[in-house]
C-alpha cells in the first residue's frame, strides 16, 4: 500500500503510476510516482490548462523527435487498419462533407507545376512558416508541404501561395498572417515572416508565369 501525496489516501500500488529506475545503492527496481493515477490525471489536467503555451511546445518538440515521428506513424497505420478510421468515417458522413466544404472555400490554386517547384525552391522545400522540411513533413504528417494562401480571401496565384506543413496549414487557417504568426505558432522566426513578405509582394515576379489580377 501507498499514501498518495495529494489527496491523502492510502492506496494499491496498482492505483500509482511506475517505471524502472537505477541507482548506485539500490541498483534496478521499480519507483512507483508520489501521486495516485486520478490524482496525476487531474494535475496533468490542470497544468494543461493553465499553461497552454508550454505544452503546445511539449507537444512540439515531442512530434518532431525521433520518438514522435514513430508514434505518429504506427498510431496513425493501426487506426486505418483496424478499421477505426472506416468506421468513424460511415459514421460522420454529414462532418466529412462539412469539413471538406470549408476546406475548399478560398483554397483553389490556380498556379502551375512549375510555379509550385519554384515556389518550394525559394524556401528551400521548407515550410514557411515554421521551417520544417519536405522529408520530415513527410515522416511526421505522411504529407507532403501545402500550397498554402498567406491572404485567406486573397489571391490565387503564386502572389498568395507559400508551401507550409499540415499543422501550420491547419493551424493558420482564416486567421491574419500578422495576428496569427506572432501569437499561435511557437516556432516564430522574424527571418521567415520577413521572406514571406519578401516573397507575396517582390520576389514571386520573378516566377509567375500568368498573373491572375483581381477587376478593378
Amino acid at each position: 500500500m501507498k499514501k498518495c501525496n495529494i489527496c491523502n489516501k492510502v492506496k494499491s500500488y496498482s492505483e500509482f503510476y511506475k517505471k524502472k529506475a537505477k541507482s548506485v545503492k539500490k541498483g534496478e527496481y521499480i519507483y512507483y510516482f508520489p501521486y495516485c493515477k486520478n490524482c496525476t490525471k487531474y494535475k496533468s489536467a490542470k497544468w494543461q490548462k493553465d499553461n497552454p503555451n508550454k505544452r503546445k511546445e511539449s507537444l512540439h518538440k515531442y512530434n518532431v523527435s525521433e520518438k514522435g515521428r514513430q508514434h505518429f506513424y504506427t498510431y496513425g497505420k493501426e487506426y486505418r487498419k483496424n478499421g477505426q478510421y472506416k468506421a468513424w468515417q460511415m459514421k460522420n458522413k454529414d462532418k466529412i462533407k462539412e469539413y471538406r466544404k470549408k476546406r475548399t472555400e478560398n483554397k483553389k490554386h490556380e498556379i502551375t507545376d512549375v510555379e509550385w517547384e519554384n515556389c518550394l525552391k525559394y524556401f528551400k522545400y521548407k515550410c514557411a512558416y515554421c521551417g520544417i522540411s519536405q522529408n520530415d513533413s513527410v515522416k511526421i504528417y505522411n504529407q507532403s508541404l501545402h500550397k498554402e494562401h498567406v491572404i485567406h480571401d486573397g489571391e490565387n496565384d503564386l502572389s498568395n501561395n507559400v508551401p507550409a506543413c499540415k499543422s501550420c496549414n491547419s493551424s493558420k487557417w482564416k486567421h491574419e498572417l500578422d495576428d496569427w504568426y506572432a501569437s499561435d505558432n511557437l516556432n516564430f522566426s522574424l527571418e521567415r515572416y520577413e521572406k514571406i513578405l519578401t516573397w507575396i509582394n517582390i520576389d514571386y515576379l520573378e516566377f509567375i508565369i500568368n498573373p491572375i489580377r483581381k477587376e478593378d
